[in-house]
C-alpha cells in the first residue's frame, strides 16, 4: 500500500509530512551505526583473545642483596599462562627457567657474588610468548663476616685455649711459665675470606709469631672490609679455674651434669636403682688440677661416693681456687605392674592370669559366684594402686567385677599403667555341682539347650549299688521307656515307676531316684545318650566307676533295656533282670 502524502492548498507536500520522513531517516541511520560498533568491539575482543599475552613487570631483585639464592617476582599479565625467566652475567646466560605457572619463582642454583647480573621475565599462553620484560641489573653482595671464633696454642701440652673476646675484639691467652713465646704457632677458625699479620698471611696451624708483644691479626672480609683482634700471650700462672663439664660416662645411657657456673654447682640425675656408692666422673676444667678432699681427681678415673653431695675444689695455675658441688639424685622407682592377683576369699582360691604385655589379668570363678563384692589380694612393683579414685588395699578392697574393672598402677616417679581384670563366672564338666559332679553342659544343638543360659547334666559322686542291681522289680512289663536322646532320663524314670510301682530301692530306676545327694530328690536313671556322655568325660568327672556295666533308662522290649560298658564305652542290651551297675543323674 502506498503512503498517502498531505498536500496543502498550492498540490505541495505539507510541511508536517517532510518533517517525518526526515525523523524516520535519522533514527534509520543511528541504528546502523550501532550495529557496526558492535560488531567491531567483537572483532576486537576475538582478536584480543586470540593474541600473545603483554609484557610483565619485573619488581625484585634489584640493586645489591645478599642472598644468593634469591625470589624473583614481576607483575601479573592478563591472558598469561606461563612465564619463563632468564638470568645474565653480562651476555653469558647463567639461567634459563621455564613453566613458571605463578609469578615468582626462587632459585635454588647460588648465583656468583661481587658480580653484575641482569634478568628478565615474559609471558606466554597458548597463542606464543610475548615481550620480555626489561631487564632489572641486580648484585648478590660479598660477606662482610670476619670474626676469628677461635684461637688457641694446640702445639703447647697441655693445648692452650684463648679467651676470644668478641666486644672487644681481643684474644687473651696464658702460657705455662718457660714457654717460648717468640715463635708460637696459633690455630684458629675464622668467618672471613683471609688472615693476615702485618703484611704475612696467616695459614692456621702453620704460621709461626712472636708474641713476645701484643699481635695484631688483620681478618678481610669477602666483601674486602676488615676487622683487627690484638692477641695477648701472658706467660705464668692463668686464673682459669671452672669445670666445664661434669658427666658419669660409665653408666648406659652417660648422664651428663647441669654446670650452673653462677652458684658453682653441678645436679645430675641417675636412673633409679644405680649404685652411686663408686660412681666415676668424667669432666673438663680450665684450672690447672682438682681434688675432692685431699684427692687428686683424674677424669674418666677416679670414683667417688655420691650418696650425699661431693665438693670438687678446682686450683688455677695461679694456685687460686674454685669449689663446685656436686649433687647426685636418684630417679624415682618408675616400676608399676601388677605381678600377682587372685581371690583368696573364695574356696579354693582363683589364681588370675596376668598378660604383662597386654596389661590384662583374667579369672575364671566357680558357677554363681556372687562376683559383685569380690576382695583381689594382689601384688605390685608400684608405689599405689586405684580403681577410679578409690585407693586398693590388697586383700581388703572390694569390687564390683561384674564387669571388667580398670586397675591403676602409680610407680614411685608418678607414671601410671592401667591393667584390666575381668572376672568370668563358668561351670565346666567335673566341678563339684548340685550334689554331684558335671558330666555334660549342653551345647547348641542339643535338646534342653537355652543360648546365654547354662544347663547340662549332673552324675551323683558315687555308684547307687556295689553289686548291681536288676531294671525291673520282678516281671517283665513294658514301661513306655522308650526316651534315647539327651533330657529324657527323667520321664523315663518316672515312667518306669509309674508302671513297676512306688519308688523302690528294689530296681535300677527306684535305686537312681531314691538318691538325694544334696539334698536334691530329682535324681534319675540316665537314659542311653545321658549315660554315654558320663562315659566320654568320665575323666574329667574323676572319681571312681566301680562297675563295668551300667543300667540306662531307656527301655527296647518288655523283657531288656540298653546298658553301656564304661572300659570301651559300648552300649547293647541285657534282660531287665541281670544284676548291673546305676549311677544316678539329674539335670540342671
Amino acid at each position: 500500500m502506498m503512503e498517502r502524502v498531505g498536500l496543502d492548498h498550492a498540490g505541495r507536500p505539507r510541511a508536517s509530512t517532510c518533517r517525518r520522513r526526515g525523523l524516520t531517516l535519522a533514527v534509520t541511520m543511528l541504528a546502523l551505526m550501532l550495529v557496526a560498533c558492535l560488531l567491531g568491539a567483537a572483532a576486537t575482543a576475538g582478536a584480543a583473545a586470540a593474541a600473545k599475552p603483554g609484557k610483565p613487570i619485573a619488581k625484585a631483585p634489584k640493586g645489591s642483596i645478599t642472598v644468593a639464592t634469591p625470589t624473583f617476582s614481576w607483575g601479573k599479565v592478563k591472558t598469561a599462562t606461563k612465564y619463563e625467566v632468564r638470568i645474565y652475567q653480562g651476555s653469558k646466560q647463567l639461567i634459563k627457567k621455564t613453566g613458571v605457572t605463578k609469578t615468582s619463582w626462587k632459585t635454588t642454583k647460588a648465583l656468583p657474588k661481587g658480580v653484575n647480573l641482569t634478568w628478565k621475565v615474559r609471558a606466554s599462553n597458548a597463542s606464543g610468548a610475548g615481550a620480555w620484560s626489561a631487564s632489572l641489573a641486580f648484585k648478590v653482595a660479598l660477606s662482610s663476616a670476619k670474626a676469628i671464633t677461635a684461637f688457641s696454642f694446640q702445639g703447647l701440652a697441655p693445648p692452650v685455649v684463648g679467651a676470644v673476646d668478641e666486644g672487644a675484639h681481643t684474644i687473651a691467652l696464658y702460657v705455662p711459665l718457660g714457654t717460648d713465646v717468640t715463635q708460637l704457632v696459633a690455630t684458629y677458625t675464622t668467618t672471613g675470606a683471609s688472615v693476615a699479620v702485618g703484611a704475612t698471611p696467616q695459614v692456621s696451624g702453620a704460621t709461626a709469631n712472636d708474641f713476645t708483644s701484643p699481635v695484631t691479626y688483620t681478618v678481610t672480609a669477602a666483601d674486602a672490609t676488615t676487622q683487627t683482634y690484638v692477641v695477648t700471650v701472658i706467660v705464668g700462672a692463668s686464673p682459669a679455674k671452672a669445670i666445664t663439664a661434669f658427666s658419669f660416662q660409665g653408666l648406659a645411657p652417660p648422664v651428663i651434669g647441669a654446670v650452673t657456673e653462677g652458684t658453682h654447682t653441678v645436679a645430675l640425675t641417675v636412673p633409679f636403682g644405680t649404685d652411686v656408692t663408686h660412681l666415676v666422673a668424667t669432666f673438663t676444667t680450665t684450672g690447672a688440677s682438682v681434688r675432692v678432699g685431699s684427692t687428686v681427681q683424674v677424669s674418666g678415673t677416679t670414683a667417688n661416693d655420691f650418696t650425699n653431695p661431693v665438693t670438687y675444689t678446682v686450683t688455677a695455675a695461679d694456685t687460686s681456687t674454685q669449689a663446685y658441688v656436686v649433687t647426685v639424685t636418684v630417679a624415682a622407682n618408675p616400676a608399676k605392674a601388677i605381678t600377682a592377683f587372685s581371690f583368696q576369699g573364695l574356696d579354693p582360691a582363683v589364681i588370675g592370669a596376668v598378660d604383662q604385655d597386654a596389661h590384662t589379668i583374667a579369672l575364671v570363678v566357680p558357677f554363681e559366684t556372687n562376683v559383685t563384692h569380690l576382695v583381689a589380694t594382689f601384688t605390685t612393683t608400684g608405689a599405689s594402686v586405684k580403681v577410679g579414685s578409690t585407693v586398693q588395699v590388697s586383700g581388703t578392697t572390694a569390687n564390683d567385677f561384674t564387669n571388667p574393672v580398670t586397675y591403676t598402677v602409680t610407680a614411685a616417679d608418678a607414671t601410671t599403667q592401667t591393667y584390666v581384670v575381668t572376672v568370668t563366672s563358668t561351670l565346666q564338666i567335673g566341678d563339684a555341682y548340685g550334689g554331684g559332679i558335671v558330666a555334660y553342659i549342653y551345647q547348641s544343638g542339643d535338646p534342653g539347650y537355652v543360648a546365654g543360659e547354662t544347663h547340662g547334666l549332673i552324675v551323683a559322686t558315687g555308684d547307687s549299688s556295689t553289686l548291681g542291681i536288676q531294671w525291673y522289680n520282678g516281671s517283665n512289663i513294658s514301661t513306655g521307656a522308650t526316651g534315647m536322646v539327651l533330657g529324657t532320663g527323667a520321664a523315663n524314670t518316672d515312667a518306669i515307676i509309674t508302671a513297676q510301682g512306688a519308688v523302690a530301692t528294689s530296681y535300677a530306676a527306684g535305686l537312681a531316684r531314691a538318691y538325694n545327694g544334696g539334698g536334691h530328690s530329682d535324681w534319675y536313671l540316665p537314659s542311653k545318650a545321658e549315660l554315654h556322655q558320663a562315659y566320654l568325660n568320665k575323666t574329667a568327672i574323676g572319681g571312681s566307676w566301680d562297675a563295668r556295666y551300667y543300667w540306662t533308662s531307656s527301655e527296647l522290649s518288655p523283657v531288656s533295656a540298653y546298658l553301656e560298658d564304661f572300659t570301651n564305652g559300648h552300649q547293647s542290651t541285657d534282660v531287665k533282670s541281670d544284676q548291673q551297675g546305676v549311677r544316678a543323674f539329674r539335670s540342671f
